[in-house]
């Protein structure tokens, strides 16, 4: 399987975009939600899938309503190109992450384990059935090592640095899991599960220097 660490950073905008161009995935940030017990509020981590992606076309040039609506925003970013989408891209799955800081570390977490009682565990089931019925090519026959290898590269994402670990002093970029959902891609993508019995476990990692 291509299940590699082929992600790369979109070098436009706010840097808040990975594109795989050999699995033709883009992961990308969406809503911020700064009404949140986390430090640093929430945000929805969106992964497309785009037939049209290629090795070397991460970018396309900015339509002139997109330009002209950057101009009216003031936006200071590169508006000469933007993210590459195409009409084939379909969004397969949206996931919600609390970015919180921990220590000296930028700290992405999905479910913290602290549910009430009554509450059922978080689960990544639906997300998994949504990209199977998707039928993306290997991306949809693999759902459950698609969702561990979004995980395993999302601290490759520039915009953490800029937006949180600059502004915290952090030196890494880090994926907290509840330890159902671990368990989860334990059974099903071959996760190797550290010992201990943490409600948070750390799926991935990335020293600051690492990224840029």
């Amino acid at each position: 399987m291509a299940f590699e660490n082929n992600f790369v950073p979109v070098p436009v905008g706010i840097g808040g975009t990975l594109i795989d161009p050999v699995l033709k995935l883009r992961l990308t940030t969406g809503r911020w939600n700064p009404e949140s017990n986390a430090k640093g509020g929430t945000i929805d981590i969106q992964l497309h899938h785009d037939a049209e992606i290629q090795p070397g076309r991460l970018t396309m040039p900015t339509s002139e309503e997109d330009r002209a609506l950057s101009a009216m925003l003031g936006a200071k970013n590169d508006v000469d190109n933007t993210i590459f989408k195409s009409p084939e891209s379909r969004k397969l799955i949206d996931i919600v992450v609390d970015i919180n800081k921990r220590d000296d570390e930028v700290a992405l977490i999905c479910g913290d384990g602290k549910r009430p009682a009554w509450a059922e565990e978080p689960t990544f089931r639906t997300k998994a059935g949504l990209i199977q019925m998707a039928e993306r090519d290997i991306v949809s026959a693999h759902p459950w090592q698609t969702l561990l290898y979004m995980w395993q590269s999302l601290p490759l994402m520039r915009y953490w640095e800029s937006e949180y670990a600059t502004h915290w002093g952090s030196k890494t970029i880090s994926v907290y899991l509840a330890r159902s959902l671990a368990l989860e891609l334990a059974q099903h993508a071959g996760l190797v599960m550290p010992d201990g019995d943490d409600d948070l476990v750390l799926i991935s990692s990335r020293e600051i220097a690492e990224i840029r």
